[in-house]
C-alpha cells in the first residue's frame, strides 16, 4: 500500500517504467492486486514469475528468481525503469539481491519491510541513501489499529533445554528435534494451554512454528490423534498442497497449519487468529516476522492469541529481546516491565507470562552475560558486515553495544589486539590501571572531558596551571589511577603518556565518544572555586578532589552518603532513588525522592535528631555562607558496578518533620532533571 500511493503521487508528473520486486509469487501476485485497486486501473502491471511471461515490460512485478536466472536482468538498460521497489528488503545485502540493486540506476528506489534489523548485523540502510522514508513500528501499528491487538501468554514448558548444544548463535537443531518428536508430555502441555487460553477450541485458526520437518509432521499428527484436524507444510509439501492447506483453514475445514518458516513472509491469512511458538527462536526478525502472520486485521478476530512455550533455556539464548519487541520503546529495564507484569502495552494487548514461565525467563536475564567470544566474533565480523571504519565509535554503535556495559568489563584496544587488528597493547602498568577505561567512560562533563583531552594530547607545564586546572587534574588523576599518586601528579601524568599509549588512546576515544553523545545542557557551578557542573554525573573520588577534601598527598576515605566540609560549611548529600534491600540495611533505606521539579525529599540517617549540632545545622542554618548541595543517582550499581551521581547544585531548606531520622523538604535552585522525577514516582515509600 506504502509503494502503491507513493507510485501513484510520482506519476501525476508522467508514467514512470516500474519493476517490484520480491522472492515468492504470493506477494507478487498480491501487490499487483494491490496497485491495481489503488490506481483504480485493472489492466495495470504485469507478473513476470513461475512461467508468466510478459510482453509491455513496462510495470513488471518480477521474482528475484526469475531476474537472476541467466541473468535477466541484463534484458534491460540500467536505467530502464523509473522506480523500483525491493520488497522484504531487509534481504537487499544478499548475493541475488545486491546483483540487481548495484546492476540498475532508477530514480527511486524504495525497500519495504517490516523487519529491518537483519540477523547477521548488515546494514541495508546503505543501499538505500541511508534514509529511512518512513516508519511504523509493531506497538503505533496497533495502536494506531492497522494491526490486531495480541493477547501473549508464555507458557511453562516441561523441556529443559539448558543443556543442549549451542552453536553458531544457537541451538542444535538436530537436538531440539529430538526433545520435541519423543516427548507426548509436551504436546499434551500445548493442548492444556490452548484449552485455558483459546475462546473456541473446535473454530480456532491457528499457525504453529516448529524447529523441523519431522516436528512438524509431528505436531500435526498428535493434533489429528485429538480431533483437531492440522497439517504439516514444509518444503516438501507442493504449491498446490500448500494453497489447499490455506483454503481450508480460511473455510474452518483444519484449524492448524504446522510449518517451520514457510511463512514467515508475504503470506496473508487474515484470519488466523492463534500462532503458537513450538520451539526457542533466536532471531528477531524471524520472530516479529511470525508473529506478523497472526496481526492482520478480520472481521471476525478481535485478538491475536500468542502462545510461546518457556522451557529452562540455555545461558546464551536471550529471552528480552521478544519481550522488547511486544512492548515497545521504553527507559525501564525488561526486568522491572516483567515484574510489574507489563503495565505500558499498546491498547488492548497484554502479556502474561505464567509462574513458572516467568521464573525461567527472570533467571536466564539474571544469568545472561555479555559474551567476549559475541564481541571477537562481532568484531572479526565487522568489515565483512559495515563499510565504515572499524573504531570505537561504529563498533559501539553498529552493533547497537551499550558503552557502559561494555566498560564494565571490557577494553576496545585489548579487543583489537585479540581479533589480530592490532600487533600489541601497548600498556605497561596494567594491573593499576585495569579499571581506568571503566571509571573513564562515565565521565559526561564536557568542561572535564575537554580539560582531559587537552592533557593527553599537549604538552603541559603544570606549574602554570590554575587552582581549578590543578583540581581538574586531581579529578583526572583519580579517575584514571584510582590512588593517590606515588610523586605526584605531573609524574603520573608523564608516565601515563609514556608507558601506557593505548590507555591513553582509548581514553582518547572514549572522550570523542562522550563528547559526540551529550544532551545535558551543563551549568557551571556558581561558586568559580569548585570545578563541578550541574547536571554532570560524578563518582565520588572525583567531587572530594572537586571539594578540597581529596588532595595530591592524601585521599579522603568516604564511606557514608553524607559529609559536612567544616571550612566551606558545605553539606554534600549522595542519595540512591531506587535502593535495594540486598545492598541496604534497614537503618539506611532513607526516603528520598523528587516530589516535582524544584522539590525534594531527603531523609537524615536515623542517628540524626533535630536537638544534635547537625540536625540544627540542616534545620536552622539559612546563612548564605552554609551550603547544601545534592547528588543523586537512579540506582546504586548498573552492569554490575557503581553509578556515577547526577549534580544537582543548592538546596534550600523550606520545611522537615519527624526526628531520628528527620525528613526534609529542599527546594533546588535548578530544575531536577525528569528522569530523576521519573524514577522518584516509581520508588517514592508511602
Amino acid at each position: 500500500m506504502v509503494a502503491a500511493f507513493d507510485y501513484k503521487e510520482q506519476i501525476k508528473k508522467g508514467d514512470k517504467k516500474l519493476l517490484f520486486l520480491a522472492h515468492r509469487k504470493e506477494i507478487l501476485e498480491q501487490s499487483l492486486y494491490t496497485f491495481r485497486n489503488v490506481l483504480k486501473d485493472q489492466n495495470f502491471g504485469e507478473l513476470w514469475v513461475d512461467g508468466n511471461i510478459p510482453n509491455d515490460n513496462t510495470h513488471l512485478f518480477a521474482s528475484i528468481q526469475t531476474l537472476n536466472y541467466g541473468e535477466k536482468y541484463r534484458k534491460f538498460p540500467e536505467d530502464y525503469f523509473d522506480y523500483i521497489v525491493i520488497d522484504e528488503s531487509h534481504h537487499a545485502s544478499a548475493s541475488a539481491y545486491l546483483r540487481i540493486i548495484e546492476y540498475y540506476n532508477p530514480q527511486i528506489l524504495l525497500g519495504l519491510t517490516a523487519t529491518p534489523e537483519r540477523m547477521d548485523g548488515k546494514n541495508i540502510l546503505s543501499y538505500f541513501n541511508n534514509r529511512i522514508a518512513s516508519e511504523i513500528r509493531l506497538t503505533d501499528a496497533i495502536n494506531r489499529k492497522l494491526l490486531s491487538p495480541f493477547h501473549y501468554f508464555g507458557v511453562t514448558d516441561p523441556e529443559d533445554l539448558s543443556n543442549l548444544k549451542w552453536s553458531r548463535g544457537g541451538y542444535d537443531i538436530n537436538e531440539l528435534e529430538n526433545v520435541y518428536t519423543k516427548s507426548k508430555q509436551r504436546v499434551q502441555v500445548i493442548l492444556d494451554a490452548m484449552n485455558r487460553y483459546l475462546k473456541d477450541m473446535k473454530t480456532f485458526k491457528a499457525l504453529g512454528f516448529c524447529v523441523s520437518i519431522q516436528h512438524a509432521n509431528f505436531m500435526a499428527n498428535s493434533f489429528n490423534k485429538v480431533g483437531i484436524p492440522s497439517v504439516a507444510l514444509h518444503s516438501d509439501t507442493s504449491q498446490e498442497e500448500r494453497n489447499l492447506a490455506k483454503s481450508k483453514l480460511q473455510k474452518g475445514e483444519i484449524n492448524c497449519i504446522f510449518t517451520i518458516d514457510l511463512f514467515n513472509e508475504g503470506v496473508d491469512i487474515p484470519d488466523i487468529d492463534t500462532v503458537l511458538f513450538l520451539r526457542p527462536t533466536e532471531s528477531l526478525t524471524i520472530f516479529i516476522q511470525q508473529l506478523g502472520r497472526g496481526l492482520r486485521l478480520s472481521e471476525n478476530k478481535e485478538v491475536l492469541t500468542v502462545l510461546d512455550f518457556v522451557g529452562q533455556a540455555h545461558v546464551n539464548y536471550d529471552f528480552s529481546f521478544k519481550l522488547r519487541a511486544l512492548i515497545g520503546k521504553t527507559k525501564r529495564s525488561i526486568k522491572e516491565e516483567i515484574n510489574d507484569d507489563f503495565p505500558n502495552m499498546p491498547v488492548g494487548c497484554h502479556i502474561k507470562l505464567e509462574k513458572i514461565a516467568k521464573e525461567y525467563i527472570l533467571r536466564n536475564i539474571q544469568s545472561s552475560i555479555f559474551n567476549i567470544r559475541d564481541l571477537r566474533r562481532m568484531m572479526i565480523n565487522f568489515n565483512n558486515n559495515f563499510t565504515n571504519e572499524l573504531n570505537l565509535k561504529n563498533f559501539l554503535d553498529n552493533y547497537g553495544i551499550d558503552k557502559d556495559r561494555f566498560y564494565s568489563k571490557y577494553s576496545f584496544y585489548e579487543l583489537l589486539v585479540e581479533t589480530g587488528y592490532k600487533k600489541d597493547y601497548q600498556v605497561k602498568h596494567r594491573s593499576e590501571l585495569r579499571q581506568a577505561l571503566r571509571r573513564f567512560s562515565r565521565i559526561d562533563s564536557k568542561r572535564l572531558l575537554s580539560f582531559a583531552e587537552n592533557i593527553l594530547t599537549e604538552e603541559v607545564d603544570i606549574s602554570l596551571f590554575t587552582n581549578n586546572e590543578k583540581l581538574m587534574l586531581g579529578m583526572i588523576h583519580y579517575t584514571i589511577w584510582g590512588d593517590k599518586p606515588e610523586v605526584s601528579y605531573e609524574k603520573s601524568l608523564r608516565d601515563l603518556k609514556k608507558y601506557n599509549m593505548d590507555i591513553v588512546r582509548e581514553i582518547l576515544d572514549i572522550i570523542n565518544y562522550n563528547k559526540s553523545k551529550l544532551k545535558t545542557i551543563e551549568i557551571a557551578y556558581e561558586d568559580k572555586k569548585i570545578p563541578l557542573d550541574i547536571y554532570a554525573s560524578y563518582n565520588i573520588d572525583q567531587v572530594m578532589v572537586a571539594l578540597g577534601k581529596t588532595t595530591e598527598s592524601h585521599k579522603f576515605p568516604m564511606r557514608q552518603g553524607v559529609l559536612y566540609i567544616e571550612d566551606k560549611h558545605t553539606d554534600l548529600f549522595f542519595i540512591t532513588i531506587n535502593k535495594n534491600e540486598e545492598d541496604y540495611l534497614p537503618s539506611t533505606m532513607y526516603n528520598d525522592y523528587a516530589i516535582n521539579s524544584e522539590l525534594f525529599n531527603w531523609e537524615s540517617q536515623s542517628t540524626t535528631s533535630i536537638e544534635s549540632p547537625t540536625g540544627q545545622r540542616y534545620i536552622k542554618d539559612r546563612s548564605e555562607e552554609h551550603k547544601v548541595l545534592l547528588f543523586v543517582r537512579e540506582m546504586k550499581k548498573e552492569h554490575g558496578v557503581a553509578s556515577p551521581y547526577i549534580f544537582l547544585g543548592n538546596a534550600r531548606y523550606v520545611s522537615h518533620k519527624g526526628s531520628n531520622p528527620i525528613q526534609i523538604v529542599w527546594k533546588m535552585d535548578h530544575p531536577i532533571p525528569e528522569r530523576i522525577i521519573r524514577e522518584s514516582n516509581l520508588r517514592v515509600v508511602n
